[in-house]
């Protein structure tokens, strides 16, 4: 049996503001190393919009987060970001 907790932190696209929402989108920075523990609330990473807009993404819960995707890499509508072990 698996006792663990774990959530998936998605990318969601209305999350950013309409007129970026068809715009590149990229991971610009990890703010946190993968493996370690992070804080509710704690941002994690750090997108690029447009190659010209920065915006932070930060954890949802507390734990151990394993991340999915990294710098230079490019998300979209839906694409799971990381995993946050409790």
């Amino acid at each position: 049996m698996n006792d663990n907790n774990y959530h998936f932190a998605k990318f969601h696209i209305e999350t950013i503001p309409a007129e970026y929402q068809k715009s590149s989108i990229v991971i610009y920075d990890l703010l946190a190393e993968d493996g370690s523990h992070v804080e509710e609330n704690q941002k994690i990473l750090e997108v690029m919009i447009d190659n010209r807009i920065t915006a932070n993404v930060s954890a949802l819960i507390s734990g151990k987060i394993k991340f999915y995707k990294f710098p230079g890499q490019s998300i979209m509508d839906g694409e799971y970001l990381c995993r946050i072990d409790t």
